[in-house]
């Protein structure tokens, strides 16, 4: 497990259940809250939690299911006021100690339908699990409802702006086969 990580909840792969699936319930300390907010940029984390299942699918392959939730306030990227979110993301991953290597797994995976194995290596962290299912819940460009980017057209004194038009990769082209014609 990463131990630069915000939210760790390693389960260790000697304690993985064996026969039945084992529920699992997290809620993220207002310690972790507040390191999670400084990792992801967000003005704040106000909750997290996690709940997820841990089943074991073969011999030594795990599938692991569930879903974060946070409620967190991130900064509207053109004008920087606090936006509230809820995140809600599911995850779904399968993790074999056989992974690494090159032996065949014995467990029934479609590959066209479902990601292959990730190595279980100490066992599995449903923390970082969470955190990767919650960078993928966040609003990358979150903006404030009615707020629009405008982009700000500059140049050089004396210099002709450059418009959307001129920047087209075909533009100069364009152009010379304008010139061409009243050469003609």
């Amino acid at each position: 497990s990463d131990q630069s990580s915000p939210f760790q909840r390693l389960y260790e792969a000697y304690d993985l259940p064996k026969k039945t699936a084992r529920r699992i319930s997290i809620t993220a300390t207002a310690e972790e809250c507040d390191n999670i907010a400084e990792r992801f940029d967000l003005q704040r984390v106000r909750q997290l939690e996690v709940e997820a299942s841990i089943t074991p699918v073969g011999d030594g392959v795990w599938h692991v299911e569930g879903h974060v939730a946070a409620d967190v306030i991130q900064s509207c990227v053109v004008t920087l006021v606090p936006l509230k979110a809820k995140i809600d993301e599911p995850f779904d991953r399968t993790f074999s100690r056989f992974a690494e290597e090159d032996t065949a797994i014995d467990v029934d995976i479609d590959y066209d339908r479902d990601d292959p194995p990730e190595p279980l290596r100490d066992g599995v962290d449903i923390g970082a699990v969470a955190m990767e299912a919650l960078s993928l819940g966040l609003d990358p460009y979150p903006r404030a409802p009615g707020v629009a980017f405008e982009a700000v057209i500059a140049a050089p004194p004396g210099a002709e702006p450059l418009t959307p038009e001129a920047i087209k990769p075909f533009a100069g082209l364009a152009s010379l086969k304008e010139a061409m014609k009243e050469k003609e």
